[in-house]
């Protein structure tokens, strides 16, 4: 099996704005190992949120190669197809957390399974498996506006593993977390990491971006350098 989960070679993304073209990927060339840490870096407009897009299968890239988990999306990028595959392979952590405020923990959890058909035994027991495993057992019944914010945030961590994604991509996943809550789940992503799970994740925090073993610092749509910590 081939080692690299990510691979891209000249990908760009180009948007149409006023007449004019604007750049947010404009030839990256990047790989990512199965099992790797790693954050994204750059100014705004540097095209952070737009990789994070084409990785999570939310956009397509308008020219160069991507692969991920062997998928060559260049080569067929059929709707079904893609959204079969983010729903196996792909999980998402929000900045906003992105929990629905009438359902519990363990029901906000479970949502993912319900969308691919699980019975209703077998998501409520992977649910509860992941809200133990973020350290929430003892908060399944428990709304979000019952928790606090770390502990919201250890719930979308919850849900996004529930699936079994051999990806979980976050964005900000500390912006809206005071620094008590943000080292809880910089924790929890370094045990995640050191279970074998792939993680990217975009911040413009340093302090979130050290944890990672290598840091992706992108400038004007280019890979500016990489980082790689010891």
């Amino acid at each position: 099996m081939d080692s690299a989960l990510i691979r891209l070679e000249g990908l760009c993304r180009h948007y149409q704005v006023g007449g004019e073209t604007v750049r947010a990927l404009d030839g990256l060339d990047l790989e990512l190992a199965r099992g790797d840490y790693a954050a994204i870096m750059g100014p705004s407009g540097s095209g952070k949120s737009t990789l994070m897009n084409i990785l999570g299968c939310l956009d397509r890239p308008t020219a160069g190669s991507c692969w991920l988990d062997g998928h060559a999306l260049h080569e067929n990028w059929d709707d079904g197809v893609v959204s079969r595959l983010r729903g196996r392979l792909i999980g998402f952590v929000f900045q906003t957390f992105n929990l629905l405020p009438r359902l519990d923990a363990l029901e906000n959890v479970e949502l993912p399974l319900v969308y691919q058909g699980v019975s209703a035994p077998e998501r409520r027991e992977r649910a509860r498996r992941c809200l133990e495993r973020v350290g929430l057992g003892d908060r399944l019944r428990h709304r979000p506006m019952e928790l606090s914010g770390g502990q919201r945030q250890r719930v979308a961590v919850a849900r996004a593993l529930v699936t079994d994604p051999g990806l979980l991509l976050a964005d900000e996943p500390t912006g809206n977390l005071d620094s008590r809550s943000t080292a809880e789940i910089l924790d929890l992503m370094d045990g995640l990491h050191a279970e074998g799970q792939t993680l990217v994740l975009v911040t413009h925090e340093d302090e979130v971006a050290r944890r990672a073993r290598r840091v992706i610092h992108l400038r004007d749509g280019r890979l500016e350098r990489v980082d790689l910590r010891a």
